[in-house]
């Protein structure tokens, strides 16, 4: 409860402290995800509450912040998950954009850069991203892939495909298909199944459940989470 009110506290600050620009809109969301697989009889599952929020500024340009804490039950650890998004919207359309992303867990921090993008066909959308690290002592690079199409008012399908490639520790390909439904007003269920097939730990299967409170005119931000921890079911 704590850490709900901090992140909407925190970006209650940054609404403030951001009136010169035109607010776009935010999101609150909270997911749970696990993999098949135990290790030591324990589960691998990750709890994350995060929030977004997006202002716009001059007439096609927009900022939007990311921020979240995750639980991890394998180990015990708690890591956070911070990103700063640059937007530029070339057209109703298509939304370029570029981003910095921080992960930290367990004292432990890296930081990465970012190129993204998103075309919005009407019915649907596609994202594409493209990341690489900014550390010394790390050699990984992550691109990726997702999609959603409307069936109905209420419900879309979903697929996304993520590649880690993490140099010495082998790369991981990650395949998601899912669902999201407009429960209520700006409130929306989200449900995916996945194979998650790492090179080191061979293949797993998860699942993940989440909520979703969007407001604002976009209803929530334009770009979705970004970082390994996003990107990574359970652990």
């Amino acid at each position: 409860m704590k850490t709900a009110l901090s992140l909407i506290l925190g970006l209650s600050t940054i609404a403030g402290a951001a009136q010169a620009f035109e607010f776009k809109g935010a999101e609150l969301g909270l997911e749970y995800s696990r993999l098949q697989d135990k290790i030591n009889g324990e589960s691998v599952a990750k709890t994350t509450l995060d929030g977004s929020v997006e202002f716009g500024f001059l007439s096609n340009f927009a900022v939007q912040f990311d921020a979240a804490r995750h639980d991890f039950s394998a180990i015990s650890e708690t890591g956070t998950t911070f990103t700063l998004h640059g937007i530029y919207d070339v057209n109703d359309q298509l939304a370029l954009g570029a981003y910095w992303n921080r992960l930290d867990v367990a004292g432990t921090d890296a930081q990465y850069f970012g190129l993204e993008g998103k075309y919005d066909f009407g019915v649907g959308y596609t994202e594409v991203y493209f990341e690489k690290d900014n550390e010394s002592g790390l050699d990984s690079t992550s691109v990726g892939i997702m999609g959603a199409w409307g069936v109905s008012e209420k419900l879309d399908l979903t697929a996304a495909f993520d590649y880690l490639d993490l140099s010495d520790d082998g790369d991981r390909k990650i395949y998601t298909f899912g669902t999201r439904y407009d429960l209520i007003e700006n409130t929306t269920l989200t449900a995916e199944l996945g194979i998650d097939d790492s090179s080191g730990l061979g293949r797993d299967q998860f699942f993940a459940l989440g909520i979703e409170y969007n407001f604002g005119s976009n209803r929530g931000t334009t770009f979705g989470k970004r970082g390994g921890f996003n990107a990574i079911p359970g652990s």
